[in-house]
């Protein structure tokens, strides 16, 4: 049971950290501190439990989906939606239903990656924005692969 501790602390950190201390949490080497710290408990457990193997299977599955992300990202940023998109509410949820649905076409990964800079684009003028990615990740990245 404890192991599911330093998951849990991630995922807190994640959520809290950016509206807490938002400076702190735009310099990648304070992520990259806090996911080695949480990873950090439950690796030492593996070497020194002889679950090496495991370790490294992780690690090897990890390293995959990491190059299928940068691969898709990659591929997705030469589409480019061209266009004076209106940040509206309205316009918003058209993006947010849109990704929703190309989920089912394409799958949450494509359709994140396809969609995520035309949302930012198009709002990027806005003051309030914070909201944006954590709305886009729950409806195409997450909601509408089920």
């Amino acid at each position: 049971m404890w192991t599911m501790a330093p998951f849990a602390i991630l995922v807190l950190c994640i959520a809290v950290l950016p509206l807490v201390l938002p400076r702190l949490w735009a310099h990648h080497a304070f992520q990259v501190g806090i996911a080695a710290v949480c990873a950090l408990p439950i690796a030492a457990y593996l070497v020194f439990t002889d679950h090496r193997a495991e370790l490294f299977h992780s690690l090897a599955s990890y390293g995959s989906f990491v190059a299928t992300i940068a691969a898709l990202y990659v591929d997705a940023s030469g589409v480019y939606l061209s266009g004076d998109i209106e940040a509206t509410p309205a316009a918003n949820t058209a993006f947010l239903v849109s990704g929703a649905v190309l989920d089912n076409l394409i799958g949450t990964t494509g359709a994140s990656v396809l969609l995520i800079r035309p949302v930012l684009r198009s709002n990027q003028q806005r003051e309030h924005r914070a909201h944006l990615i954590p709305f886009f990740i729950l409806a195409v990245s997450t909601w509408a692969g089920f």
